[in-house]
């Protein structure tokens, strides 16, 4: 089949491009004397609108391409229910992704929940703004009379009691958090971009709540996330409740505690003793007996030790990771702006660096240093590899490094051997569940892949920095729930991986 034209198709009422549809249509002349047209719908090379062919004959004898492509969408908007619509957003396809914002229209949303809106009203009070003042970046676009706009805005916080008004915070003319009054909302004049007021709603939104430093927008601005807790600017901080301290008193006199013990005790042998709270003198005339305060003399070996297993509320976790996988090379993005490579001394140094570098490299805008630095957030995560591979590059310095393709089960024991051809690897290894449990096994730079049990997809990845286990967040522990132990593989760096990663590191050696 011979490819005619692809489109971009999104959702009218979806502000990203990680659902956008490639509509491709294709001439069709395998059929003898025929002259068929074939259409597709893929996202991410994963057909989900299912191939359709179109005869030119009857209705759709006279049909041009353009005519096909929006039947087809038609018919599979139609299929959906739900009143779905879908528009063209990019003809013909290109491979970056538009984003646009409809300015004066479209919220903005912060780490902690809240939503911020922008009104821009012209000089006849008349609602302006639009899809017109976007470029391809979302970014907003200078001129166009926008000297004669006033913009005004509110904040929509987690607990606000209602949607009313008159219960919306905002950003008064003394630059404090408020709830809405008209009057004393602060104005701004329309050559002062929306990024500049929003600045100055997170910087009073800092002064009044302490150590509150990570507020920052969502990463992209236009799709909500909620990756810090929700602190309001209007209510009080509440200390934390002390607890009250309990002191034990007891008014009758402390019983003795007596221990009889066999004979003798053998190793690796049952052994049963009795215990008796008071005194018995015949116990104690007949009996090799331990009073309480000799307890402590016992040996190491009949110590307990501390737990060294996975708690549940951990394995419960990783059983949300495992099902919430997505393929290392989907929704990438144009490559961009590149990272200024730098040493790190911590891991917060180590994680800002590796989403400069994701966005250098081309990954999901999903990618970057607050989602990496957080623990798993569904909807959010689930791009292990490329988390992994943004965290190598900024370990290394090494672009080659995170530019290796593939997920999580293509660097397993059942896939190919990637990251030995970077030249900073050795063979990969196979692993046996002892290295998970034990630390002192573990060297900064060690990848650990594997594959799911179970038909889950996609496998997992993820890197020892020295500090924690990070993919595209960081994680407490190696995973293990659902692993396929025959496919644990274990990509350590050679000498020459580690010579750069001690370059790039100010405090590990």
């Amino acid at each position: 089949m011979k490819e005619i034209k692809s489109v971009r198709v999104r959702r009218s009422n979806v502000k990203s491009g990680t659902l956008d549809i490639k509509v491709t249509l294709y001439e069709d002349k395998r059929t003898l004397g025929a002259d068929d047209r074939v259409l597709v719908g893929f996202n991410n090379d994963r057909p989900v609108w299912i191939e359709t062919t179109y005869r030119l004959k009857g209705i759709f004898k006279d049909f041009t391409d353009d005519q096909f492509i929006t039947d087809f969408i038609d018919m599979n908007a139609r299929s959906e229910g739900g009143g779905s619509e879908y528009e063209i957003i990019q003809d013909p396809w290109e491979s970056k992704v538009p984003i646009w914002r409809k300015y004066g229209f479209d919220p903005y949303y912060l780490n902690n929940g809240a939503e911020i809106y922008i009104n821009w009203t012209d000089e006849n009070n008349m609602v302006v703004g639009g899809l017109t003042y976007s470029d391809n970046n979302g970014n907003e676009i200078d001129g166009q009379g926008i000297s004669e706009i006033t913009k005004t805005h509110w904040i929509v916080g987690v607990d606000d009691p209602s949607k009313d008004q008159n219960f919306l915070l905002h950003l008064t003319k003394n630059n404090e958090i408020d709830y809405r009054k008209i009057a004393d909302v602060k104005e701004y004049g329309g050559l002062v971009k929306d990024i500049y007021i929003i600045e100055d709603i997170i910087s009073a939104w800092k002064r009044k709540i302490p150590n509150y430093n990570e507020l920052a927008l969502c990463s992209p601005n236009n799709e909500s996330c909620s990756i810090i807790p929700y602190k309001s600017p209007i209510k009080p901080i509440e200390p934390e409740p002390v607890p009250a301290e309990v002191v034990a008193t007891n008014e009758t006199p402390k019983e003795p505690i007596i221990v009889v013990l066999p004979e003798s005790i053998k190793v690796k042998i049952d052994t049963t003793f009795k215990i008796f709270i008071g005194k018995n003198k015949e116990i104690i005339e007949t009996q090799t007996v331990l009073q309480d305060d000799e307890l402590t003399d016992l040996s190491d070996e009949y110590s307990e030790e501390p737990f060294a297993g996975v708690e549940e509320e951990e394995l419960k976790l990783q059983e949300q990771i495992s099902s919430g996988q997505e393929d290392s090379d989907s929704q990438l993005v144009e490559p961009g702006t590149p990272a200024n490579i730098r040493t790190f001394n911590n891991l917060d140094s180590l994680l800002r660096l590796a989403g400069e570098c994701a966005r250098e490299l081309g990954k999901n805008p999903r990618v970057n240093y607050e989602n990496l630095r957080s623990g798993y957030i569904k909807g959010v995560h689930g791009l292990c590899p490329q988390g992994t591979l943004s965290v190598l590059y900024a370990l290394t310095g090494i672009k080659k490094v995170g530019t290796i393709r593939g997920n999580a089960n293509t660097f397993s024991m059942n896939g190919s051997n990637s990251f030995i051809g970077t030249g900073y690897f050795n063979n990969k290894l196979k692993i046996s569940k002892d290295y998970f449990n034990l630390p002192d096994k573990w060297q900064i730079g060690d990848v650990i892949a594997v594959d799911y049990t179970g038909g889950k997809p996609y496998g997992h990845i993820q890197v020892w920095t020295g500090f924690k286990w990070v993919s595209d967040f960081t994680q407490n522990k190696l995973q293990i729930s659902n692993v396929d132990w025959s496919s644990a593989a274990l990509h350590r760096m050679n000498d020459k991986g580690l010579d750069v990663v001690k370059k790039q590191s100010q405090s590990i050696v």
